[in-house]
């Protein structure tokens, strides 16, 4: 009797995980026509899809890609997972975003699917992270085809060509991509302005060019300092440390108080554009974070 108690809970607890098991399955509209079906995703090909109209459904329907339309709806675990996203809580996110991409890795074939974009996520924030080992992992292994956002596809162009080139150190590829007329021709959003800025001011730093490094830095965290936190505060401190190295600068340093200081000096320049900086981290690009120490000294000169 016991025996036969212990097999009916296993068979119970079985029954109870399957359907748990079901609710994962992604909801979803296959669309045809004027007509439209809500059901929940079995699993996928490149060429069709198998779904159920309800979750306790027994019997699945198939039907091809090339005839229908997929709309998958949003999924709990992406939201919450794009909530840390937004909050700026890039490690939780990635593990969400992780979860994300198995949980619906059925459906990573189809156009839409939140595997994908989960994916795309996971990317975003190992770039945000500075964890570009990570991102060139990932995008080795990322198929692009299913990402519907030109944003998106654009984002990823960056990353195989201005983001591995800075992974890899490959200055003279980076100089030759950052020197081609279409990427300052092309309109770009800001976020990717700011990228392409960025990876272009070290690359001059790469190859020691300090005052076009500084041009760059001086875009990289102008063209979209409100959204791009993380950019705009390595290139304005990427600006203070050039400006506050330069041999200029420090002549300026050893000048100033004296009767050889004159304004007119490129390091009292320097001096000025560097307290400009210090100045705009306090109001806004800091965020709250307090400057390096190493760049407080800017404070005591210019105007």
């Amino acid at each position: 009797m016991k025996i036969l108690l212990k097999s009916s809970l296993a068979i119970l607890l079985l029954g109870q995980a399957a359907f748990a098991q079901k609710d994962k399955l992604p909801p979803l509209y296959v669309i045809k026509g004027d007509s439209a079906v809500r059901g929940y995703g079995v699993n996928a090909t490149s060429k069709s899809i198998r779904f159920k109209e309800k979750l306790n459904a027994l019997k699945s329907i198939d039907r091809k890609l090339s005839q229908v339309q997929v709309y998958f709806l949003q999924p709990p675990e992406f939201t919450e997972a794009m909530l840390l996203f937004q909050s700026r809580n890039y490690k939780a996110a990635r593990e969400k975003f992780a979860v994300c991409v198995k949980a619906y890795k059925n459906f990573d074939e189809v156009p839409g699917n939140y595997s994908s974009l989960a994916h795309f996520y996971e990317m975003e924030c190992a770039r945000k992270m500075n964890d570009l080992e990570g991102l060139a992992s990932m995008m080795s292994k990322f198929i692009a085809d299913p990402i519907l956002n030109p944003d998106h596809k654009l984002q990823l162009e960056i990353n195989g060509v201005f983001w591995d080139a800075v992974q890899n150190k490959a200055w003279t590829r980076l100089l030759s991509v950052a020197n081609d007329p279409k990427w300052f021709e092309r309109k770009l959003p800001g976020s990717i302005r700011a990228q392409v800025a960025y990876c272009t001011g070290l690359c001059y730093e790469g190859t020691n060019e300090p005052i076009k490094a500084l041009t760059a830095y001086n875009t990289a965290f102008t063209a979209d300092f409100a959204a791009s936190e993380i950019i705009s505060k390595k290139a304005a401190l990427a600006c203070l440390r050039i400006l506050k190295n330069h041999e200029a600068t420090q002549l300026a340093i050893s000048l100033f108080g004296t009767d050889d200081y004159n304004e007119q000096l490129e390091g009292a320049f320097y001096l000025k554009e560097g307290k400009a900086i210090v100045n705009l981290w306090d109001k806004t690009l800091g965020a709250g974070s307090k400057l390096p120490a190493d760049y407080l000294m800017f404070k005591k000169y210019g105007k």
